[in-house]
């Protein structure tokens, strides 16, 4: 079996052994982890980035702003 979506889902629902459908979820959702990794690290340092120049701590910060809580006290 493969680890796309057609095949997956109808043995996520189905198996009957508890371990197998946690093993198969588990690679399911660990599915190219090797390649997003490093993209998300570099989207979490250019937040970080952004974030500091426009003076704020951090990117929550930034972005609590500009949205209705406006501060990280009032969430």
């Amino acid at each position: 079996m493969s680890m796309k979506y057609p095949e997956v889902i109808p043995a996520l629902k189905l198996c009957k052994i508890e371990e197998t459908r946690r093993q198969l979820s588990l690679a399911y959702g660990s599915r190219c982890v090797v390649l997003n990794t490093p993209l998300l690290e570099e989207l979490v340092a250019k937040r970080h980035e952004v974030a500091g120049l426009l003076g704020y701590k951090s990117y929550s910060e930034y972005i609590l702003e500009i949205r209705m809580a406006k501060s990280p006290i009032n969430v």
